[in-house]
């Protein structure tokens, strides 16, 4: 089952023309995999930068429940990246494979607001924001941030963040501090299971095969131990895709929403 490209809530066809896939499409396409008969295992071949916050959460409980429900085993390959957000959905699997160059982790939540004030007055614009309630305007890119609005948004991400470390945790079998503990850095390959975000390096291939040969052999369903080991990398955490969140308003824009890349 392939999960490809930036993640959003939904989208469109346009969305879909761009490579991007929905939490939408991934919870269609999940429910029915599970609910056929004749599917006896499903493997996630994964190669995504990560995407939005809204809707992920509720489809990486949703797809715990398929997998509990049906009693089918759910394992997971990063082909090459499952970062963020995919990653968020690569910890629900029993099994996490990733390639010699694939890239998983990056636990972490990032927030923009972009601050246009400065262009606004080259260009000779000056915005007047009139409005009730006192955080209304609160994240407008017109004005500078506030620090009252600043540390609303930092609370979010906060909070966001806890959520998202709490279920990689419980669905990997770690203690909440070893997910804290890479601060969302980015793993490859053998580094991956170091810091037990993974559980083997092999291919796409290799990965079917085992799960065929676990299916067919009663005694060797269990998952493998996983690991808690961790490795300290100071790796800086990079992006390589930002996917832009549209506000569409008829008043004033609603705080930036927090998205997982």
């Amino acid at each position: 089952m392939p999960i490809f490209g930036p993640l959003l809530q939904r989208g469109d066809g346009f969305s879909r023309w761009l490579g991007i896939t929905t939490y939408d499409d991934i919870a269609d396409a999940a429910e029915s995999t599970f609910a056929d008969p004749a599917v006896r295992g499903v493997l996630l071949e994964i190669d995504s930068p990560g995407g939005e916050v809204a809707g992920l959460f509720d489809l990486v409980d949703y797809l715990g429940v398929l997998k509990s429900t049906h009693g089918k085993p759910l394992w997971a390959i990063a082909r090459e990246q499952a970062l963020s957000a995919a990653y968020a959905i690569a910890s629900v699997a029993d099994r996490i494979y990733t390639t010699q160059t694939g890239e998983v982790g990056s636990v972490g939540v990032l927030a923009v607001h972009v601050d246009r004030s400065a262009h606004d007055k080259m260009d000779g614009r000056k915005y007047s924001l009139i409005f009730a309630g006192a955080k209304k305007a609160d994240g407008n890119p017109h004005v500078p941030l506030s620090p009252s609005a600043a540390g609303d948004i930092q609370a979010d991400v906060d909070d966001l963040y806890a959520r998202f470390v709490t279920r990689v945790a419980n669905n990997r079998a770690l203690r909440p501090q070893a997910v804290t503990t890479t601060e969302a850095a980015i793993y490859r390959g053998q580094h991956a299971l170091d810091a037990g975000l993974a559980d083997v390096v092999g291919t796409l291939e290799t990965a079917h095969d085992d799960l065929v040969a676990s299916l067919d052999a009663p005694l060797a369903r269990a998952s493998p131990p996983k690991t808690t080991a961790m490795t300290n990398h100071s790796q800086e955490r990079t992006t390589t895709m930002t996917t832009p969140k549209k506000t569409l308003c008829t008043a004033a824009p609603a705080a930036p929403v927090a998205i997982l890349l």
